[in-house]
């Protein structure tokens, strides 16, 4: 287990500022997981993004609250994250 901090973290380390390095083809994210904590709760929310308009302004969210792993296309999310050139 997790305490929230560090989860909290570790998901914006991740999902946000390090989706280069995940590995996968295309930066393509398909799924994310929401850990566990010690005491309390995450919620992890995924916002799209217009890089193009200034400060890369937010489009649709999603939030995910319970504990687990959640494949993004059952969500009707966008599993595609595109990086800023």
């Amino acid at each position: 287990m997790i305490n929230g901090n560090a989860a909290r973290r570790m998901v914006q380390d991740l999902y946000r500022f390090n989706v280069n390095q995940l590995g996968v083809a295309n930066d393509t994210i398909s799924s994310v997981y929401v850990p566990k904590l010690n005491a309390g709760h995450v919620t992890v929310t995924l916002y799209e993004h217009d890089f193009s308009g200034g400060r890369f302004a937010q489009g649709a969210k999603k939030s995910f609250g319970s504990v687990g792993l959640f494949n993004l296309r059952d969500t009707g999310f966008d599993d595609r994250a595109h990086r800023p050139r």
